[in-house]
């Protein structure tokens, strides 16, 4: 069913390639349609009508500058759909708070449901900017969000704001962000009011403190544009879409609303875990993933089944030679002499046994289920308990041939379900020192 409002009057609608449109949060049968007004259907799209005046500059008939000259319509087609509304947020507080972003810069919004529009300020942003994205807070009907950018003025700047008046006045939260890199989406945490997610140019960036700092998330994702970001609230799910047509997700990100400085300070820490769901995936195609269906279906690799057991390591384990490098280098930084080392020291540093961290997972009853041991890497890491005792089975020196499509490596019995318990243990200089008491 073509559901697009037409008008069919002496103007007819404009809209951007990317119009805005979007679902209420308050009534699942009510649609907000953006073209050069803001059209409102309470009929799952059967009816419209206009809930706003022209909330654009109107630039196809005054076309505006890029890159500091006029362009003509033949030399720039996509000039036309540049100034229509490509972006509206709808108060998740309140139902007549809306806001529209235009593709020529502009933000209207209105607290009454469409009846009367305010025309936002937003210092520091070029007149012809992109209003791409607009999103409005879980918290308070007064504070919004919008990412912003000039790409198409060949400035590559972010453009980052936030309204706590209810949209009267923006402010710049782009703080520590790269100068080059444009902005294009953004997302608020529905627990942590402080949890930001920015797309840019180059990729994803968060926040834990409303925006005052800006940190990269790089571990899966490269460094391209990513034009919008949604949030999967019950699995606590960060989906994020590309330029290039891709989707990334990031399963579970509710561990970074504890990333604090105190817990920054620590040695290690264990995470909330989350409750693991147990279960025997399914092979439909006879063997894992795609079986033999080829490569003409596409399937991506769903994530390892298990109990996900998130922490945090301050600092990697260095080993004796790398300390004694580690003070040998700030002696020659000094202008020091650096002595050679005795055959005590070299015999120790030889003998050395490899350092690592040890998860010990418990039932309620204190009996050891698993060990399961882990390279010491510093940072936010993650590690999967797959619900199984140690396999029971011989060890084997032979490589697990994993081109035999029915070839498993050995597992042990799956526990039961209930309750269980994770420590984290180091093992540094050949004795073990528990980080982590039992979570």
């Amino acid at each position: 069913l073509y559901i697009q409002p037409q008008d069919f009057a002496d103007t007819a609608y404009r809209f951007d390639w990317d119009a805005g449109f979007i679902i209420s949060k308050h009534h699942n049968k009510r649609l907000y349609h953006g073209g050069n007004k803001l059209i409102r259907s309470d009929d799952r799209g059967s009816t419209w009508k206009e809930i706003s005046p022209d909330l654009t500059r109107d630039v196809p008939k005054e076309m505006q500058k890029l890159m500091g000259q006029s362009w003509s319509i033949d030399q720039l087609a996509k000039k036309s759909a540049m100034a229509q509304i490509v972006t509206i947020a709808e108060s998740p507080l309140d139902e007549n708070i809306l806001y529209v972003g235009s593709g020529d810069g502009l933000i209207n919004f209105t607290t009454n449901g469409g009846a009367n529009w305010i025309k936002a300020s937003i210092p520091g942003l070029p007149e012809y900017a992109r209003i791409h994205h607009i999103v409005a807070s879980n918290f308070d009907k007064l504070v919004a969000y919008t990412a912003c950018h000039n790409y198409m003025g060949g400035d590559y700047k972010p453009y980052l704001f936030k309204t706590t008046d209810g949209g009267k006045n923006w402010f710049s939260i782009n703080n520590n962000l790269p100068e080059n890199g444009s902005t294009y989406s953004v997302a608020e945490d529905h627990i942590d009011k402080n949890l930001l997610f920015i797309g840019t140019l180059f990729g994803v960036y968060f926040s834990n403190d409303g925006g005052k700092e800006w940190i990269p998330l790089k571990n899966g994702i490269p460094p391209t544009c990513v034009m919008d970001l949604d949030i999967q609230r019950r699995e606590n799910d960060l989906v994020v879409s590309t330029f290039g047509r891709g989707v990334y997700i990031l399963d579970d990100y509710s561990p970074m609303r504890y990333l604090s400085t105190e817990t920054l300070k620590k040695e290690a820490e264990i995470f909330p875990v989350k409750d693991a769901l147990m279960f025997i995936p399914s092979n439909p195609f006879g063997f894992k993933g795609t079986a033999f269906m080829g490569a003409s279906f596409y399937s991506a690799p769903n994530p390892e089944v298990g109990a996900v057991l998130t922490y945090y390591l301050k600092d990697e384990f260095k080993t004796l030679k790398e300390k004694r490098r580690d003070e040998e280098k700030k002696k020659q930084k000094d202008k020091e002499d650096v002595k050679y080392p005795d055959y005590e020291t070299l015999k120790n540093e030889l003998e050395e046994p490899e350092s690592y961290l040890l998860f010990t997972i418990t039932d309620e009853a204190g009996n050891v289920i698993r060990k399961i041991k882990t390279e010491a890497k510093k940072g936010v890491n993650r590690l999967i308990w797959n619900f199984r005792y140690p396999p029971f089975t011989p060890v084997s020196l032979e490589t697990f041939d994993e081109t035999v499509p029915w070839n498993e490596p050995a597992k042990g019995y799956t526990v039961v379900p209930g309750k269980y318990f994770v420590s984290l243990s180091k093992f540094q200089d050949g004795k073990y020192t528990e980080l982590v008491t039992k979570q």
